[in-house]
């Protein structure tokens, strides 16, 4: 009962901080950057950043991706397959 007192006794107080908090979140929804390279928390010497390297300078093949699709029907993963020609970025669909 204390708390609800408190709260109506304080409610303009209470409202201003709300507004403030959803401002301050809303800029932070907008301005965030996510960072999608998991590698670079890595430290440099680790031997799986070192193999990335590897992988990207002489092969190439640093972001390959296999996908394997069990059960499908032929059609389904042709539509698949058309799929993941379209998205942009991605260079060469087996």
């Amino acid at each position: 009962m204390k708390v609800a007192a408190l709260i109506v006794k304080h409610r303009r107080a209470i409202m201003g901080v709300t507004a403030l908090l959803v401002i301050a979140g809303v800029w932070g929804v907008m301005n965030g950057r996510i960072n999608y390279d998991l590698l670079s928390y890595l430290p440099e010497d680790l031997e799986s950043v070192q193999g990335f390297g590897v992988l990207n300078d002489d092969f190439g093949l640093a972001n390959t991706v296999q996908l394997l699709v069990r059960g499908e029907s032929d059609a389904t993963v042709a539509t698949l397959t058309e799929r993941l020609r379209a998205i942009e970025g991605v260079k060469q669909v087996h």
